[in-house]
């Protein structure tokens, strides 16, 4: 949009990030709706001001793990241990949050047409090459997505975790090997219809991300305000018809097409778009680990003397994961981006 003597200008509603904690310039307004989401770009999928998110994701292990653990103690007679008839069990972990690796700032709207680039409020860019004079923005050791929030901060990506199961008891059969008492009776004292042998494993559940992104250079004035640069102006606009002199940003006209995409900030100053928008986690084991003991069942006979058991480290075995490769969005806010064309 043209201003008379052909002078660019900021329109009326634009939205715009505020680089560091200072004041609100004047004229211009916190907006808050989209705090705490990533900024996805309106036009096709995802509609102005519309909100969602994948949340959890869920691993799961399959109903392996049979195992055989030797009793720990000789009796009259000869020796007892267990077979495994029914040992095969499964694990279950806790839901996984994964966190894009993020940028966040306040962003705020004009309430007037503006004739200058107040300081510190920030522009994007999708081709290389600065605009004179301003600042840009460069995240710490990663391509960050665009977040808007109360204050200005980074997020580091959740790439693992490690995590596990403290229960899944499971049945061992019973089973004699020798043991036979005067009276002629069998002893079987690993009992199957208990279930026993709680137990732990752990596993570090890893992912990747691959998030739809468009890489945006973002430049601010840092001393003070400044002249509106020519070409290549991006913002954000709750409207998916923007004001004369601007485009949505859909691929058309030399914009960038930002539709369903999320804004992504670079370390270096580069542009382009990558990703799929999604994350999935790796298939592995769970730890080999899962030793435990079981209890003995009731003595029947003299032939049952003394105590008997699964030795503490019998039973060590793993589980293969379920393979995790869903479609993931972190949680997002729906704002149309627009870019001068004059």
């Amino acid at each position: 949009m043209l201003k008379s003597g052909s002078a660019l200008f900021l329109p009326t509603g634009i939205i715009l990030p505020l680089y560091g904690g200072g004041a609100v310039p004047a004229d211009w307004t916190l907006f808050t709706a989209a705090n705490a989401r990533f900024i996805v770009g309106a036009g096709s999928t995802y509609a102005v001001g519309g909100t969602g998110g994948t949340g959890a994701i869920t691993p799961t292990a399959n109903t392996a793990g049979s195992h055989t653990g030797a009793l720990g103690s000789v009796v009259i007679g000869g020796q007892w241990h267990a077979d495994s008839n029914n040992p095969a069990h499964s694990h279950s972990w806790s839901a996984i949050t994964p966190g894009s690796p993020y940028s966040s700032f306040r962003l705020i709207h004009a309430d007037l047409d503006m004739l200058s680039i107040p300081q510190n409020v920030g522009v994007f860019k999708h081709t290389t090459a600065g605009f004179p004079g301003m600042t840009r923005y460069v995240p710490t050791s990663m391509t960050r997505l665009l977040k808007a929030d109360t204050a200005q901060s980074e997020g580091a990506t959740l790439t693992s975790l490690t995590t596990g199961a403290t229960s899944n008891a499971h049945r061992h059969g019973s089973h004699l090997s020798g043991v036979k008492g005067a009276a002629g009776n069998m002893n079987p004292k690993h009992v199957a219809s208990g279930l026993y042998g709680a137990h732990g494993h752990t596993k570090t559940f890893t992912w990747t991300y691959d998030t739809y992104q468009v890489l945006l250079n973002l430049w601010y004035f840092a001393a003070s305000s400044g002249k509106i640069p020519s070409g290549a102006i991006i913002g954000m606009y709750d409207n998916v018809t923007p004001p004369d002199g601007w485009s949505l940003c859909n691929g058309s006209g030399g914009t960038p097409d930002m539709r369903n995409r999320f804004a992504a900030m670079p370390v270096a100053d580069s542009a382009g778009a990558s990703g799929s928008n999604y994350v999935s986690a790796a298939t592995g084991d769970s730890s080999s680990d899962g030793g435990h003991a079981h209890s003995d069942g009731t003595v029947v006979g003299y032939a049952g003397l003394g105590q008997r058991y699964h030795v503490l480290t019998a039973g060590a075995h793993q589980h293969t994961l379920t393979a995790i490769s869903q479609i993931w969005l972190p949680s997002y806010y729906g704002l149309a981006f627009i870019m001068y064309t004059g």
